[in-house]
C-alpha cells in the first residue's frame, strides 16, 4: 500500500505559505506551534509508535483483537463445506426386509457399493437435506461438482484479494472496507442457505470467496498499522490464531445443524452481522490511510488517543509528514 507522499505534502506546504498559525495547528499539534523550523520534529508514523505511543501497549493490543476477530468469521466460511459438502451416512431402505416379494432382483446389504446401487433400494440416514451432496446427488458421476465448488470459492478468492486491496487503499479506507467485507460474506451466506440448485450455490460460493478474501486482508492491514515495527512482524502472525479460531469453533455449528446444510450456513452468517453491529463500530481507522488522503489531522487524532490510553503523550512539537526529508528541505530552501 503506497503513500502519495506527494499529495501530503503539497497540502501541509500550503498551508504553511499561507501564513495562519491555525493551518498548521490542523494538520500537526493541539498548540504550541512555532514558525521555526528547528522548533518542530518532522515524523513518520512509526516513529511517533516508537517514540511517543509505544510499539505495542494496551490500546494497541484491544484494538488488534477487536479488529482479528474477524478473522473466526473467514474462518467459519471457509471451511463450512467440511459439512455442508460431507457425504452423509447412508443405509438400505427398510422394505429390504421383504425383498423376496418385490421386483427387485439386487440385494442391498451394508457391505455394498453405493454407487454399484439401485437409487431406489438405499437412503440417506439424516435425509436429504443433511449436505448438499445427499440434496442434488452428488455422489458417482456427479462427485466433481464437489470439489468444483471448492474451486470456485478460491477463485473468488484471488479476485478478492485485488478488489479489496484498492478499495481499502482509496475511497473506503481499512475500516470501510473491512465492514463491507464482514457484511457482505454474511449476506453470501444467508442466500447461500437458501440456494435453489446446485448452480446457484457454486455461484454464491464464488461471491462468498471474492469477500471473505477481503477480510483477512483488511484485518491483517489495519490490525498491524497501529503497531510499532519491532513488534508488527510477531503481532502479524499472531493475527492467524483467529482463523484457526473460527475452525475450531466450526464444529459446535456443525453438531447443532448435524441435519441440515442450510442451518448451518444460516447460523455461521450470525457471527458476521453481530460483528458488524456490535464491535466494528468501535475499532479506529488506520492514521496512515489518512496521512495518505491529507487528512493528517484526524492521523494525529488518532495516534494521541491511543498514546493517552497507553500512559504516553505526544508533545506539541511533533509534526506527521510522509516524507520528513523532503519537506524540511523545501521549507529552509523554499523550494
Amino acid at each position: 500500500m503506497i503513500m502519495d507522499s506527494h499529495n501530503v505534502e503539497t497540502g501541509l506546504l500550503s498551508s504553511s505559505s499561507s501564513g495562519g498559525g491555525g493551518s498548521e495547528k490542523d494538520c500537526g499539534s493541539d498548540d504550541g506551534y512555532s514558525s521555526n523550523i528547528q522548533s518542530k520534529e518532522y515524523l513518520f508514523v512509526d516513529d511517533i509508535l516508537e517514540r511517543y505511543v509505544g510499539e505495542f501497549g494496551r490500546a494497541q493490543f484491544w484494538h488488534f483483537v477487536m479488529v482479528s476477530l474477524a478473522w473466526t468469521l473467514e474462518g467459519l466460511i471457509t471451511m463450512a463445506t467440511i459439512f455442508a459438502d460431507r457425504v452423509p451416512e447412508w443405509q438400505c431402505v427398510p422394505q429390504q426386509m421383504f425383498w423376496p416379494f418385490s421386483n427387485v432382483t439386487q440385494l442391498c446389504t451394508p457391505a455394498a457399493k453405493l454407487c454399484d446401487l439401485d437409487p431406489s433400494l438405499w437412503e440417506w440416514v439424516a435425509g436429504s437435506g443433511a449436505s448438499t451432496v445427499a440434496e442434488w446427488n452428488l455422489v458417482c458421476g456427479n462427485e466433481y461438482k464437489v470439489g468444483l465448488a471448492g474451486a470456485m470459492f478460491f477463485a473468488g478468492g484471488l479476485l478478492g484479494d485485488g478488489l479489496y486491496g484498492n478499495l481499502s487503499d482509496s475511497m473506503l479506507g481499512r475500516k470501510g472496507a473491512l465492514a463491507l467485507a464482514c457484511m457482505m460474506t454474511s449476506i453470501m451466506a444467508l442466500l447461500t442457505s437458501v440456494a435453489p440448485n446446485y448452480w446457484v450455490y457454486i455461484v454464491l460460493r464464488f461471491l462468498t470467496g471474492i469477500n471473505a478474501s477481503g477480510i483477512g486482508l483488511c484485518c491483517f492491514v489495519l490490525g498491524t498499522e497501529l503497531v510499532g515495527p519491532k513488534r508488527r512482524d510477531s503481532v502479524g502472525m499472531s493475527a492467524f490464531y483467529f482463523f484457526s479460531l473460527g475452525i475450531m469453533i466450526l464444529p459446535v455449528f456443525g453438531f447443532l445443524s448435524a441435519n441440515s446444510w442450510r442451518t448451518l450456513y444460516f447460523s455461521i452468517a450470525i457471527p458476521g452481522l453481530v460483528y458488524c453491529t456490535l464491535v466494528l463500530p468501535f475499532m479506529s481507522e488506520s492514521p496512515r490511510w489518512f496521512l495518505v488522503k491529507g487528512r493528517v489531522g484526524d492521523a494525529m487524532k488518532i495516534l494521541r488517543a491511543f498514546a493517552a490510553k497507553n500512559g504516553n503523550t505526544i508533545p506539541p512539537t511533533a509534526y506527521l509528514t510522509a516524507d520528513k526529508k523532503r519537506l524540511i528541505g523545501r521549507r529552509r530552501f523554499g523550494g
